[in-house]
């Protein structure tokens, strides 16, 4: 748990330890009982729409093309960010375990 804690940038006290270290072990005893089903033959999925397709490889979900549509108005996305320097979202560095 620890270790997973530390992975994450997570400070954990001892009393979450014991807490959340059966949490863990039950959940990763559901992933090997998965593990053990047999899947031989069914087709791969992404999401559980696609097993009620329109047809031959057609999704349930609908889509619309991927065309890009111009937004001008970047102060109303900034004002609702966390944080921002006018121009770009401020976020925090990924894997910084210096706290910074």
């Amino acid at each position: 748990m620890r270790k997973v804690a530390e992975l994450a940038s997570l400070d954990v006290t001892d009393a979450e330890v014991e807490a959340w270290t059966p949490v863990v072990a039950k959940t990763l005893a559901w992933f090997e009982e998965l593990d053990a089903v047999d899947v031989e033959g069914v087709p791969p999925s992404v999401r559980a729409g696609d097993a009620a397709g329109g047809g031959e490889g057609e999704a349930a979900t609908a889509w619309r093309d991927d065309v890009e549509v111009p937004f001008h108005d970047t102060g109303l996305l900034a004002a609702q960010a966390p944080a921002h320097d006018g121009t770009f979202f401020k976020v925090p560095k990924v894997g910084n375990l210096s706290g910074e």
